[in-house]
């Protein structure tokens, strides 16, 4: 194997394992049981959008959210929630 098959390679697997990381993720948000109700998913996508927070922190910001009834309300409340550093992500 040449190195430039061995670099497309390691390529394909970090293209795979980054999928991987955003379906778990996904799923850990948006399937939580705080996501159930209808009127959660968008609060829960809207938290899912935010990169920064762990799905653990996307969880417990949906748990604390008001009743949110349209996408302007949903995203000035998820745009008022501080950007989240690496080490507050990882808590």
């Amino acid at each position: 194997m040449t190195l430039v098959e061995l670099n497309d390679l390691d390529a394909a697997e970090r293209a795979e394992a980054d999928r991987l990381r955003r379906d778990t993720r996904t799923a850990a948000i948006m399937d939580a049981p705080e996501a159930a109700a209808e009127e959660r998913r968008l609060i829960a996508f809207a938290l899912l959008l935010r990169l920064d927070l762990s799905p653990d922190a996307a969880r417990l910001f949906l748990r604390q959210a008001p009743a949110l009834r349209t996408v302007d309300e949903v995203a000035s409340w998820v745009g008022a929630i501080p950007v989240q550093t690496n080490m507050e992500t990882m808590q």
